[in-house]
């Protein structure tokens, strides 16, 4: 009996999905057809040409079938929304808050261990010590964190000073050439 349901749900599923597949075409062939040519000179499409189309849109767009989706559903933008607690308070907040404190530089990011998330830092002006919070800002990286542990050589410490490299766990990915600055 379960069989049967299974066989059934896999037809059904089946049926829905080239439905979907044959609506999504037409209209992909309707618009590239009504644009295209007119906008840019370029050909028209057939519609198999159309789901082509939408084949590889789907696979540059979601990253492709092996390596699931990209979206809000997936664990890095949930990770990224629970960072920051003032992200549900809306811009002016963060706004506001970050005119109040003092960004001093004491750092650069020179390594990433991702496995780990454990960022290689430089520490070039002043100290960094547990329980201060750093802001990691580069070319795509931009967020704050309180520093939960430090080492050196392997060895948890509570202060780094100047001129010493250290590894930070580290909320988010960051980047080599990331600043890293001392919020007070």
């Amino acid at each position: 009996m379960k069989s049967r349901k299974l066989i059934k749900r896999i037809i059904l599923g089946s049926l829905w999905l080239l439905a979907y597949v044959a609506v999504l075409g037409v209209a992909v062939m309707i618009l590239w057809n009504a644009l295209i040519p007119d906008l840019f000179q370029g050909p028209a499409l057939t519609y198999v040409q159309a789901i082509g189309l939408l084949l590889l849109a789907h696979l540059l767009l979601r990253r492709g079938f092996f390596y699931g989706g990209s979206g809000w559903r997936y664990p890095h933008w949930r990770r990224k929304w629970r960072a920051t607690p003032d992200s549900k308070c809306g811009r002016s907040a963060r706004l506001e808050k970050a005119v109040e404190m003092v960004e001093t530089k004491i750092g650069a990011v020179t390594h990433y261990f991702n496995h780990l998330h454990v960022a290689a830092v430089a520490i070039t002006d002043g100290e960094l010590r547990k329980g201060d919070t750093i802001h990691v800002k580069g070319r795509t990286t931009d967020f704050q964190q309180t520093v939960v542990s430090i080492q050196i050589d392997h060895e948890s410490v509570d202060t780094a000073k100047a001129g010493q490299s250290v590894g930070i766990e580290v909320i988010e990915q960051v980047r080599e050439h990331d600043s890293v600055y001392k919020v007070t």
